[in-house]
C-alpha cells in the first residue's frame, strides 16, 4: 500500500489494469508469486556463498496496511544474507510503491550508487 494515496493517479491505475486484463496479461504476476517455494530453496543454496557486487537496497519508510511506521527496513535485512557489500537506505515517506511515491530520492539514489553525479530535482 502507498504512503501518499494520490502518487498513484487514476490513469495510472486505468493503465495497469488495462494490461492486466489483456490476455496473459496477470501471467508474470502469477508466476512471480508461484515461484516463491523455489525461491526460498534457491537463496538457501545461495546464501552460503554470498554475492560480492555492490546492491542497492531501497525499502518503503511507512507501510499502512502493515500498521504504519515500522522499525528497521525488511528489504534490507533479507537482502544482507545473500549479498556481501549491500547500501541499504530507507525512502522516506513511502510505503510500497516506492519509484511512484519518492521518484526525485529513487533517481538521486541510482545517480550516486552508479557513480554519477546530477541533482534529480532539478
Amino acid at each position: 500500500m502507498e504512503y501518499n494515496p494520490s502518487a498513484i493517479t487514476e490513469k495510472d491505475i486505468d493503465v495497469f489494469v488495462s494490461h492486466a486484463v489483456a490476455p496473459g496479461g496477470m501471467r508474470a504476476g502469477f508466476e512471480y508469486f508461484r515461484a516463491f517455494p523455489v525461491d526460498a530453496e534457491q537463496n538457501k543454496e545461495s546464501a552460503k556463498s554470498k554475492i560480492t557486487i555492490p546492491v542497492l537496497v531501497l525499502g518503503g519508510d511507512i507501510y499502512p496496511a502493515l500498521g504504519g511506521d515500522l522499525p528497521g527496513n525488511f528489504a534490507l535485512n533479507s537482502t544482507e544474507a545473500l549479498a556481501a557489500n549491500v547500501k541499504g537506505l530507507t525512502v522516506p515517506l513511502s510505503g510500497h510503491w516506492i519509484p511512484e511515491e519518492q521518484p526525485g530520492f529513487v533517481i538521486e539514489q541510482l545517480f550516486k550508487f552508479f557513480g554519477n553525479s546530477t541533482n534529480a530535482s532539478k
